[in-house]
């Protein structure tokens, strides 16, 4: 009896185990839409604009339901990039843009550099307990003269396996273009029941959309 529990507890710590191989398809899949490769909006429009990523179809992977949920989302905004920016490059702004998307709450730093942090928070997210992570955020211009803030998760408590996304912004004549894209993959044992994966479903899209218009309340729309 005793060996037959013990096996049980090793392969259950086996099922809820970190998936490496999906991890770095689901990353190569950020990596793609980043760059402009995959997802990219086929007509821009000031209206925000934000679609589901089918993470099993488009990262070839075999998460269960309820676990893996992300969104592209896409807005031209009446900014000029220098504004955006000076804005996102200021002192402190990383963590102003991060404590103005609504669907985020109770921050702790736990590092900050000037273009850079490290912080613990909370999701709010509909039904259930917020989900708790923690990520890496660093902003950066990168070698197609777009700005991006991008995050990472950190470490391996809270409630997730994997976080990541970014805001890029790229100028657009006396606007900007601002893409948002955004995956989580929740732990196995948080997965959402059946009733709620439509719900949480649009929450992704919900949620990632709040980057945009954190960013344009940062900037005083």
């Amino acid at each position: 009896m005793l060996g037959a529990f013990l096996t049980f507890l090793f392969l259950s710590h086996l099922a809820i185990g970190k998936d490496e191989d999906g991890i770095a398809k689901v990353n190569k899949l950020i990596d793609s839409v980043i760059a402009g490769e995959t997802l990219t909006p086929k007509e821009w429009s000031d209206h925000l604009s934000a679609q589901s990523i089918d993470v099993n179809d488009l990262a070839k992977t075999d998460y269960p339901s309820g676990i893996a949920y992300g969104a592209v989302v896409s807005k031209i905004i009446k900014s000029k990039f220098a504004d955006v920016l000076a804005a996102m490059t200021a002192d402190g702004a990383i963590f102003k843009l991060a404590s103005a998307v609504e669907t985020q709450r109770n921050f702790t730093k736990t590092k900050e550099e000037p273009k850079s942090l490290r912080l613990k928070l909370a999701i709010k997210v509909p039904i259930v307990a917020d989900i708790q992570t923690q990520d890496d955020v660093k902003v950066f211009e990168d070698s197609r003269g777009r700005e991006i803030m991008e995050w990472r998760q950190y470490g391996e408590e809270g409630d997730l396996v994997f976080n990541r996304g970014a805001v890029i912004v790229q100028p657009n004549g006396d606007n900007c273009k601002v893409l948002v894209v955004g995956l989580h993959i929740i732990k196995p044992e948080k997965k959402v029941p059946w009733l709620g994966r439509g719900t949480a479903t649009a929450f992704a899209k919900t949620h990632y959309g709040n980057y945009i218009k954190a960013l344009e309340s940062f900037l005083g729309h």
